[in-house]
Parts: C-alpha cells; sequence; structure tokens
C-alpha cells in the first residue's frame, strides 16, 4: 500500500491514475499496470474477494511482462499474459490481452493464431459467467470458420452457454450437431454428460 498527501499530489495522481474522488482504491501488477479500481468506500469482504481473485505470484511471467514494458505489441508476450491470467480465473484480464493480441498485424495474417484468441476469449466470457456474450462470440465463431479444428470447441461452447441460460433444448441441438458431425469427439462425450446431468424443467 502507497500512502500519499491528496492535497499536494492531486495533479499527478489526476494525471498518471485518474484519482478524481477520494477514497479511491486502486490495483497494480508489478509493471504498474491496472489490474482493477473500486471508488468510495467498500466493505472489507468485497476488497477480500477482489484481491483473491487475482494472482499472488507472477514469477512465471515476468520476463513476458518486462517484454510488454518494451513492446506492447509483442505477440508471444500479450498471449502469455493471457493465458496466465486464464489459469488464475481472471478472465477479464486474459481477455484484455487476448484482444489486445487480436489488434496486432502479426496475429491479423496468422488465421490459426486468429482462432484460437477468438475462441478463447469466448471461452474466457463464459467461465466468467457472461453466457449471453459467450454465445453471440461462439456463434460469430462458427459462422466465420466453419471448417476450424476449433469448431467442435464452439458448439461445446455454444451447448454449454445454452444450458447456464436455462436453454435446455438448444443445447440439445448442439449436442446432435457435435454427434453428428464430430461423434468421437471429447467435446461430443462431455456434453451428453452434461445434458444427461442437467435437471429437467418442472
Amino acid at each position: 500500500a502507497i500512502s500519499v498527501d491528496y492535497d499536494k499530489e492531486k495533479g499527478s495522481l489526476d494525471a498518471r491514475f485518474g484519482v478524481h474522488s477520494l477514497p479511491t482504491f486502486i490495483l497494480l501488477d508489478p509493471w504498474q499496470r491496472e489490474l482493477a479500481r473500486r471508488q468510495g468506500f467498500t466493505h472489507p469482504s468485497d476488497t477480500a474477494e477482489l484481491l483473491g481473485s487475482l494472482p499472488g505470484d507472477y514469477a512465471t511471467v515476468r520476463q513476458f511482462g518486462d517484454i510488454l514494458d518494451k513492446d506492447p505489441h509483442n505477440i508471444t508476450a500479450l498471449t502469455q499474459m493471457g493465458s496466465f491470467y486464464n489459469k488464475s480465473r481472471a478472465y477479464d484480464l486474459s481477455n484484455l490481452y487476448f484482444h489486445g493480441a487480436l489488434k496486432v498485424k502479426e496475429a491479423r495474417e496468422n488465421p490459426y493464431l486468429c482462432e484460437a484468441l477468438a475462441i478463447g476469449i469466448c471461452t474466457n466470457e463464459l467461465m466468467g459467467g457472461d453466457s449471453k456474450a459467450a454465445k453471440k462470440g461462439f456463434e460469430l465463431f462458427l459462422r466465420a470458420h466453419p471448417k476450424s479444428k476449433y469448431t467442435p470447441g464452439a458448439m461445446f461452447g455454444l451447448l454449454n452457454a445454452e444450458l447456464h441460460l436455462r436453454h435446455k433444448a438448444e443445447a440439445q441441438n448442439w449436442l446432435a450437431r457435435l454427434q453428428s458431425e464430430f461423434p468421437e469427439s471429447h467435446e461430443a462425450q462431455v456434453g451428453a454428460r452434461l445434458i444427461a446431468e442437467e435437471p429437467e424443467k418442472k
């Protein structure tokens, strides 16, 4: 934690961190990049929950964070940081880096990397609880990349999204497509189990 005299440092705080009122709680990564912020008074349990949702150890990606300090468009560092936050279940932060990677020319010229990043973004949305956004993203992916190696994963993502939205009939339709087009796939097997475990509406 850093204590500052707001009256004396107001100008520099506004310029650097966008602090316009007190209290403002800002979490930074080891490279001084903002992870999260809260304005106003918050309950200690909310602060503890926020802290618990973020990684505590950056040792495995320190080299990539250092690279991004010098080259913010480095595709390898962006994807590695996105994967790191995904594994840490910080899905919004993961997508921040995946979206950044998609904007890099090197990614736009590599269709396989674009597809992997797009699937990663949709999966993060699903895991982060935004099933509607995930559903839209997976549908867009299938329209844009119908023959992709990630097609079974996109169908499985839609199956999951529909289940989360309590649309079992639609989820069953995606399972039928998986079983028809990719009968031996892991996604078809897991999807069948998820459908079977889903309770019927009363």
